[in-house]
């Protein structure tokens, strides 16, 4: 495969990446354009355009267009060939580069948050978790309980958001889902999380929503939503009282408020996480071993979980006979 190398520091990339450039994750747009870092998020975008990167990807999965504005007015002017693009994923065959297919990351990542934390509930929440509940009720939230619902037999869930109306579309439309299981509404994040077995986090919000006090012994708790070093879903005493695991220890620690912010309180060191849940899932370290013990999965999201996301769909898409056929010349994507 041909490589190339960019800039000084002499970065050796295969050459077929050279048509993409991505600048963004919810987070990482945002500081490196910050005040701090603009100049050399600009110098980045010069050194790509300079090598022939035609397609830029912001990866902002929450489609505020902020991250698009902000990379447009760095190309302006620049070139008249170049496109932003909006979190998409690509595959590509392992040995020649090729590209294999174009997914839309959009929808990758609603699914991909959703299974993740039905993987972290699989292995860390007691076997006979009922009752579950639910905090956001944005778009992300349907397949966070749908995916929920396969590993463990709810009885009930309760769900809260700050708009009245918009919790009670979404209990409506998980109950029409989930005919099985009794989807209510609450009047307070405290009321739905009482008694809870499983309680999932997905808002954005900067400020915790749960707090620890209110959570049972033997809960379990994902927080899926919020993964800025300054913000958190989850108040120190949810962090400091319960087991936690993380998809990626070196991400947990320069993103996930959960864990930074007890960490500068002095409540907590970085031993108090106890591993990765892959680790988990592969028998290397242990999970839930009592009953009564609190367990917390603080999640960032990864780019392997996308890698192999995509890989998989990409599989089953052709064993299905299912997707479009693009031709560009050489590759079949």
């Amino acid at each position: 495969m041909e490589h190339r190398r960019l800039g000084g520091a002499g970065l050796k990339v295969p050459a077929f990446s050279l048509g993409t450039a991505t600048f963004g994750g919810s987070n990482a747009f945002f500081e490196r354009w910050g005040q701090t870092q603009g100049a050399q998020a600009q110098r980045m975008v010069d050194l790509c355009l300079d090598h022939g990167v035609t397609l830029f990807d912001t990866a902002d999965v929450y489609g505020t267009g902020h991250s698009e504005t902000i990379l447009g007015r760095a190309l302006a002017g620049r070139r008249d060939d170049v496109a932003i693009a909006t979190k998409f994923g690509n595959t590509f065959a392992e040995g020649t580069g090729r590209m294999l297919g174009v997914l839309c990351g959009k929808a990758l990542s609603v699914w991909k948050t959703a299974a993740t934390a039905a993987v972290a509930t699989l292995y860390l929440a007691q076997r006979d978790a009922r009752n579950a509940a639910i905090i956001g009720t944005g778009r992300y939230a349907l397949a966070q309980l749908l995916c929920l619902a396969t590993v463990r037999d709810l009885r009930e869930v309760r769900c809260f958001s700050r708009d009245p109306a918009k919790r009670e579309a979404f209990a409506r439309e998980a109950q029409a889902a989930l005919p099985s299981v009794h989807v209510v509404t609450a009047d307070s994040a405290r009321d739905a999380v009482r008694d809870a077995h499983v309680v999932t986090t997905i808002t954005t919000s900067a400020t915790p929503v749960v707090l620890g006090e209110w959570l049972a012994n033997g809960s379990h708790c994902n927080a899926m939503g919020q993964h800025a070093p300054a913000t958190r879903e989850l108040d120190t005493a949810a962090i400091r009282d319960a087991d936690v695991f993380v998809d990626a220890r070196e991400q947990a620690f320069a993103e996930k408020g959960e864990i930074l912010l007890p960490i500068a309180e002095g409540a907590i060191t970085r031993d108090h996480v106890r591993g990765e849940l892959g680790c988990v899932v592969a028998r290397r370290i242990a999970g839930r071993v009592a009953g009564e013990q609190r367990t917390v999965f603080c999640s960032g999201g990864t780019a392997l979980e996308y890698m192999n996301l995509c890989a998989m769909l990409v599989d089953k898409a052709r064993a299905a006979g299912i997707g479009q056929m693009l031709d560009d010349g050489g590759n079949d994507a």
